[in-house]
Order: C-alpha cells, then sequence, then structure tokens
C-alpha cells in the first residue's frame, strides 16, 4: 500500500483549488492531486513520468453544493478554472463516446462504474475507486491509462478485480473517509 497525500501542495499552493460555492477541489485542484497520483504510478510501475504542458481557462458555472445547500444552485454563479491538457491523447468512454468533459461532474455522478479506453497512454491499465472528490479527476486520470474503469465508492469487487486485471488499483479517499478504520472502508 503507498499512500499519495497531496495536502501539503494544494495548501501551499499559489492558485486558488478549490470552488467558491462548492466543498470539492475545482478541475486545478484536481489537476494537482492528479499529477501526485501519476507521479507515484510511474515509480510504482517503473515507468517514466513527463509533466505534461496545461492550459488553464476560467469557465462560468452554476455554484455547487454550498449554493445547492442554501437552494441558490442556479443564482450563484461562479468562474471556475478548467484544465486543458496539451498532449493529443483523447480518452473515450469504452462504449466510443466521448467524456463529457468539463461537465463530467454532473453526468457522471450518479453512475457507479465507468471504463474508458485511450490506447496511446503512457501507463496500462488501472481500477480507480473513487469519491465525490475523484469525479473530477476522471479525464486526467483516463487519458493517462490505456483501460481505466472507475468505481463510485470504496467497495472492493473481487470479481471485478480478477476481470479487469489492472496493473494497479488506486482508492481516492478524502481525509473525512480517514476516520473510519480500513476494514470498514474498503470492504
Amino acid at each position: 500500500v503507498v499512500t499519495v497525500d497531496p495536502t501539503r501542495l494544494l495548501v501551499s499552493h499559489p492558485d486558488r483549488l478549490y470552488h467558491k460555492t462548492d466543498t470539492h477541489w475545482n478541475d486545478h485542484g484536481a489537476w494537482v492531486a492528479t499529477e501526485q497520483v501519476l507521479i507515484k504510478t510511474a515509480q510504482l510501475l517503473h515507468l517514466p513520468y513527463i509533466s505534461e504542458s496545461v492550459q488553464i481557462e476560467s469557465i462560468k458555472t452554476n455554484g455547487g453544493d454550498l449554493a445547492r445547500f442554501l437552494g441558490l444552485k442556479l443564482q450563484i454563479k461562479e468562474h471556475a478554472p478548467v484544465i486543458n491538457v496539451v498532449d493529443g491523447l483523447e480518452a473515450k468512454l469504452d462504449s466510443g463516446q466521448s467524456l463529457p468533459y468539463p461537465e463530467m461532474d454532473e453526468k457522471m455522478i450518479f453512475r457507479n462504474k465507468i471504463t474508458t479506453i485511450c490506447p496511446n497512454a503512457p501507463f496500462p491499465s488501472a481500477v480507480i475507486y473513487i469519491d465525490s472528490f475523484g469525479h473530477v479527476m476522471i479525464p486526467h486520470l483516463a487519458r493517462s491509462f490505456q483501460r481505466c474503469t472507475f468505481v463510485r465508492g470504496h467497495q472492493l469487487d473481487d470479481a471485478l478485480l480478477e476481470t479487469e486485471k489492472a496493473a494497479i488499483l488506486i482508492v481516492q479517499l478524502v481525509e473525512r473517509k480517514l476516520m473510519a478504520p480500513a476494514n470498514q472502508i474498503l470492504r
């Protein structure tokens, strides 16, 4: 078990990495965390990792979960960063459809499992368990693995792991999950 904890990097970063109207990190924050996961993945798989060139855009979005709690999701808007990685790779859903990026969170949040394909990605395959913070990481991680299965939640599925035979298993957790014993989180 290898732990990647991007907290120090997220806290010390000069840019705003969390939404103003949401408890989750924004796309830039997700990229910072994703890059740390990819660096560790490269080390574990004994493959090189080349930091990718990114362009940051700003888009106007509806309010996030904090605005929704107040019943103001559509009334409160914010400008949020969108990370565009400049490498020419495009991940698609295994059905052949494009990923709905940057609207990933709203369109994918209620799906329990998705699989992505990116034939020219630098890493082989992964199974990645995510929570609500992980949805915004999907486009970045999907472009890094030739085949990647994302599962919502933290109940490890032995049959899925056996079927996928992934090169690496990643479990993305936020701090609030770490208050419970591991055998309760990963069951």
